[in-house]
């Protein structure tokens, strides 16, 4: 019963009383450590720069073509920027930063069926990033052609061809036991560099839903000491 009472009806989010034990264990563990009197931020190696619209529905990206901004969730007031199923979108994505940079992708996911990749409400999707408008283009018309280099046994068994810069995301949580829950994920999608780039979203199936993009997370500071997010799914 204690540990029922942590989760809300779902059995996955937090109850009213779940978020306050939770409050209360990071007080804790934020009072049993020593800080210094006067703490400097330092430059983070260039730092990250996270942008969500989840709640908000305003974005500094430019959206050239093929998405558009819903409030999917009325109820709640939760938004993304859906992807045109038959062609795509096209991302405008202003890297301020001075060197090349880590960038994810944060999107929302659900299965009827766990154990059925194919019950997904959303489509699996192939990502392309490229620093010109022509490039991007070039991309739009190997998805819709076909010539992506994309090899599918099923919605999950993938390969794609090691020289060619495309990203497959499933539309699934990786944790099965996660997939029946609505709820984000995040997945890398490569790095973009100083300056414009170009981000094309391709869905590679229909789904009842389609793809809902709800926010990007670009860490320069993860390229500067090697470490990798979370890779697509």
């Amino acid at each position: 019963d204690e540990y029922r009472r942590l989760f809300g009806k779902d059995k996955h989010h937090a109850s009213s009383h779940g978020h306050e034990v939770i409050a209360s264990k990071i007080i804790e563990i934020i009072d049993s450590h020593d800080f210094p009197p006067d703490p400097q931020v330092g430059s983070w190696l260039g730092g990250d720069t996270c942008i969500s619209w989840f709640q908000t529905g305003e974005t500094p990206l430019q959206i050239i073509e093929g998405g558009e901004m819903k409030e999917w969730d009325e109820e709640k007031h939760k938004f993304g920027i859906e992807v045109n199923q038959e062609d795509g979108m096209i991302l405008e994505y202003n890297h301020d930063g001075t060197q090349e940079a880590m960038i994810s992708l944060q999107y929302m996911t659900k299965a009827t069926d766990p154990n059925d990749p194919y019950s997904s409400m959303y489509p699996p999707v192939l990502i392309s990033t490229k620093q010109n408008i022509e490039g991007i283009l070039d991309s739009k018309v190997d998805a819709k052609t076909d010539m992506t280099g994309l090899a599918r046994t099923n919605v999950v068994e993938v390969e794609t061809d090691p020289d060619e810069d495309w990203v497959y995301l499933r539309g699934l949580q990786k944790k099965v036991s996660d997939r029946i829950f609505h709820i984000s994920a995040v997945s890398s999608i490569g790095t973009v560099k100083p300056g414009l780039n170009f981000i094309y979203i391709f869905p590679v199936e229909k789904r009842p839903n389609p793809f809902r993009l709800t926010a990007t997370m670009v860490c320069q500071t993860c390229n500067e000491i090697g470490w990798s997010s979370e890779e697509a799914w």
